[in-house]
């Protein structure tokens, strides 16, 4: 999904400075109060199966909840019939133009259905926009990601405003060039923040038109019919082992930041907020794990103010230990005002908080960005940990949905809506699962150019071979939230599709290999993305990257990647953010490749200025259909990293895959790119259960005495691989029982230290052993193409693999050690596995010309002496670590003193 833009308003604004022109309107009763407090009945669970929703049995932790707030049910009224009678309602109250806003007093992105007025008035869905009716005109304002679904959801009546397009104006523009003067404009200020309120009251005071402040929502008093009503589900606790931080701590490090500006009490409004500093979670709003309440911080008091239907005993024991009182939800305006009168100093952010209760809070408010935002978006340990295995359990069910989809899905004639309602019946497997994060996007064709698109029964289109497929869904884990976009073809894509493609997926990389100085803000990265759709004269009418909760919202702030420079909110360790170009063809295709990323810190051969640098870890975990891509527009670094991204794909998701054939299809979709060789699945060489390390390796050694070769790929040790080692706690050992294979072929490196040549480096060959048992860790040779050895894939060099160069040494070191086969160890190097995971290659003996021992390895830290075992004892007489264990001699050092590059790679036959 792809975040709505931020505002770049101040924070600093204050009402009192402002000349504004307000009218409060006390004809009508204020209803908003009791509208609010408004039961709906009791929710009902479900469990989705093969159709939408069905009646469950599961479990009572399980928050898939679906009651009257889920969906917007349409009234007997129609857009066409509803705009007359609002008219004339808006003439009886003396008002020459209404603002619209389909958000509720949370301003949130995605409200409860209650709350979709603009939707109710327009008919149209989109998750932003604003709406403008006056006596003559009807007008929605969207953004790009919305161009399309407006155009074919509103109707005659309705005229639509493109955000940032030239020639279409804003709404002060629209108000100020099209209304008389003392005209007066209707604003609900639940609906709107004060930032909005303020700076359009005084751009249109210059006008001498006026905003009037409604008691009632006059679209309120037309919905009586079919409305939703707001919702009552229960709340649940967090727990702390998913938070990594309890209520307390979170609310000290907050009075910390109050004590410093002198205020006395903090008001969150927005619900996500308000989720993460209680450690709660709740389902008012579908797909999101909030619940509608306001929370006041003081140093003395904390009060929750909370429909109290909605807290259970657990929940109403928990907030009494954490000195958290419970208060009606529709006390908080007369609280505020209470407080301020007493000049009370409260702190609120006047981008986030409804009009109503920010002037609430006057005269002694303190309008500012809260620091909540900013502590939610740097995860801790523990969310980060969730969010790494909620990211796996994603790419589980994907890869079984689009294994389905490609065999079965396709051929059978599944539409667009049946599609996304399999991915949520894989999705739901997994005990950990809620709920989707947002509806599924599935756009077949033209559809896929839709930014976001929904499939709905009556109108989906069946999915063919014929068209591209643009998928973009996320879940909600208890412990984590996903969000991910593929785009596919079952059939022939075009060469422009393919091309259009290839761009993206080269602006993909490009940002998901960025590495930047602390301070660098989104906005500067942003080009990364688009650069290569440039030069083909493209681009796409959305943000590259928002921020995503930890089993919270699907989009968070306040960090973003966008070309828009309002956010001021620099990229820091911690955060997660998506990496999603694009590019959509009006009426034909849409294209979108997405991966969470979160961001850390680099380590760079230089600190400039003693700052450090960041960049990127791709969380998610799903392959990247190769079909679509053009091999020959990629330079090398990008192959490399398709490859590297596949090799982790494979290698972190085949352990949770336990069905043939979805294993299979993994298994051919993440193989190398420019591999030539027999993509067909090796069955014999892996199972599918779940073994330990030394039965995975033997089951390897087994197979290569098999007479049929199957291609093996290596792959690269990364930090998540390195994360579930030390999750398994398991270590190499050596199998006493392997044979001893011939040495049929060798690879070789021609390499340079610091500039000066080398003697070539040779890698032996044993049998199938080297091949398999080094493609768990590490890839070690290339040539820009692929080399076949019985049937294996050969090793290649990876991006960014270190070569160290280690102290001096000399054959004393080793003793007495002869053997046999001491002429070939001056050319051979042996595989090293220490308990961290990291591989190394290890020389044995000094070079005639240049007499440094070296080793090669994928991390960047040295190589760990202490901790290494021998991987396994290949040949008699080749293990030369394992002899001088067995002299108790002192191991050699591996302090790395000189810079190596590979100048040259290849294959040789003996």
């Amino acid at each position: 999904m792809i975040q709505k833009p931020i505002p770049s308003l101040s924070c600093q604004l204050a009402f009192s400075c402002l000349c504004v022109k307000l009218e409060t309107s006390k004809t009508l009763p204020n209803v908003l109060s009791v509208g609010l407090a408004r039961l709906s009945r009791g929710p009902f669970c479900f469990r989705i199966k093969n159709q939408r929703v069905q009646k469950s049995s599961r479990q009572p932790h399980k928050f898939l909840c679906i009651n009257s707030a889920i969906s917007s049910q349409r009234s007997v009224l129609t857009p066409k019939l509803i705009l007359p009678q609002l008219r004339k309602l808006l003439k009886e109250l003396g008002l020459q133009a209404l603002v619209v806003a389909n958000t509720d007093p949370h301003l949130s992105e995605y409200p409860p259905a209650h709350f979709n007025r603009r939707e109710f008035v327009s008919g149209f869905t989109g998750s932003a926009g604003t709406a403008l009716v006056t006596e003559k005109s009807a007008i929605l304002w969207t953004d790009g990601r919305y161009f399309l679904l407006a155009e074919k959801e509103l109707d005659e009546n309705w005229k639509l405003m493109k955000v940032g397009i030239a020639g279409f104006p804003t709404l002060e523009e629209f108000l100020s060039e099209n209304l008389p003067k003392q005209s007066v404009v209707g604003i609900d200020p639940y609906s709107h923040s004060v930032s909005f309120v303020e700076n359009l009251s005084k751009k249109l005071s210059i006008k001498d038109i006026y905003i009037r402040l409604l008691d009632t929502n006059p679209v309120d008093l037309l919905w009586n019919v079919g409305r939703p009503s707001l919702p009552t589900d229960s709340i649940r606790i967090h727990p702390l082992e998913n938070a990594g931080q309890s209520c307390f701590e979170k609310l000290e490090d907050i009075r910390v930041r109050m004590q410093e500006l002198n205020v006395d009490m903090l008001l969150v409004s927005l619900l996500d907020e308000i989720a993460w500093v209680l450690n709660l979670r709740g389902s008012d709003i579908p797909h999101c794990p909030v619940f509608l309440a306001y929370f006041l911080v003081g140093f003395n008091q904390n009060v929750l103010y909370v429909n109290r239907e909605k807290i259970p005993s657990s929940v109403e024991s928990y907030l009494y230990e954490c000195n958290i009182d419970i208060k009606p939800y529709e006390a908080i305006l007369p609280d505020l005002k209470k407080f301020s009168q007493d000049n009370r100093k409260i702190w609120y952010d006047p981008l986030s908080t409804n009009a109503a209760l920010g002037f609430a809070c006057q005269p002694g408010g303190f309008p500012q960005s809260t620091p909540i935002s900013l502590m939610k978006a740097v995860k801790n340990d523990a969310e980060i940990r969730g969010m790494r295995e909620a990211h796996i359990r994603d790419g589980v069910a994907l890869v079984h949905f689009l294994n389905w989809l490609e065999t079965e899905g396709i051929s059978n004639g599944v539409s667009e809506f049946e599609a996304a309602e399999k991915l949520l019946e894989f999705r739901s497997r997994h005990a950990e699962f809620v709920t989707e994060s947002f509806p599924t996007i599935c756009g077949s064709g033209p559809n896929g150019a839709i930014i976001h698109y929904r499939p709905m029964p009556s109108d989906a289109r069946p999915l063919s071979t014929k068209e591209l497929i643009l998928l973009d869904s996320g879940g909600q884990y208890m412990d984590g939230t996903t969000d991910v976009t593929r785009t596919f073809h079952f059939g022939t894509p075009s060469e422009k599709q393919r091309e259009c493609f290839t761009r993206v997926l080269q602006g993909h990389i490009s940002l998901d290999t960025a590495i930047f100085p602390k301070g660098t803000l989104g906005c500067l990265l942003d080009s990364y993305a688009r650069r290569k759709l440039w030069e083909y004269g493209l681009d796409y009418r959305h943000g590259t990257g928002h921020g995503i909760g930890a089993a919270l919202n699907v989009h968070e702030g306040p960090h973003s990647i966008s070309p828009r420079m309002g956010n001021n909110v620099y990229l820091r360790p911690g955060m997660f953010v998506s990496n999603e170009p694009g590019f959509y063809e009006d009426g034909e295709f849409g294209i979108r490749i997405e991966n969470i990323l979160l961001v850390v810190e680099k380590d760079t051969p230089f600190r400039f200025g003693d700052i450090p640098f960041y960049g990127f870890e791709a969380f998610t975990i799903v392959p990247i259909q190769q079909k679509m891509i053009k091999i020959e527009l990629l330079e090398k670094h990008e192959i490399d990293w398709i490859d590297r991204y596949h090799s982790r794909v494979w290698k972190i998701l085949n352990p949770r895959v336990e069905d043939a054939n979805v294993k299979e299809w993994l298994w051919k979709s993440t193989r190398p790119i420019l591999s030539t060789s027999d993509k067909s699945f090796p069955e014999q060489q892996f199972s599918t259960s779940r073994r330990s390390f030394l039965g995975f390796f033997c089951g390897l050694l087994v197979s290569s005495l098999l007479p049929k070769k199957k291609q093996l790929q290596a792959v690269e040790m990364d930090n998540e691989s390195l994360f579930i080692s030390k999750q398994e706690n398991k270590r190499p050992k050596i199998d006493p029982k392997i044979s001893e294979p011939d040495i049929t072929s060798k690879c070789f490196f021609d390499l340079k230290v610091e500039n000066r040549g080398m003697k070539r480096v040779v890698i032996g060959l044993y049998g199938g052993v080297a091949p398999k048992t080094s493609q768990l860790f590490a890839d070690l040779c290339d040539c820009n193409r692929s080399f076949s050895y019985l049937g294996s894939e050969v090793f290649r060099v990876i991006e960014g693999m270190n070569i160290q160069i280690g102290r001096k040494f000399s054959l004393e070191e080793v003793g007495d050690y002869k053997t046999a086969n001491y002429d070939f160890l001056e050319d051979c190097c042996q595989f090293r596995h220490n308990m961290e995971g990291l591989v190394s290659m290890v020389r044995t003996k000094p070079s005639k010309d240049l007499d440094y021992r070296f080793f090669i390895s994928t991390a960047p830290a040295p190589y760990l002496d202490d901790k290494y075992v021998t991987f396994g004892k290949v040949m008699e007489g080749m293990d030369w670590v394992h002899e001088i264990e067995r002299l108790n001699t002192k191991k050699p050092s591996n302090q790395p003193i000189l810079k190596v590059k590979v100048v040259a790679c290849g294959q040789q036959k003996l």
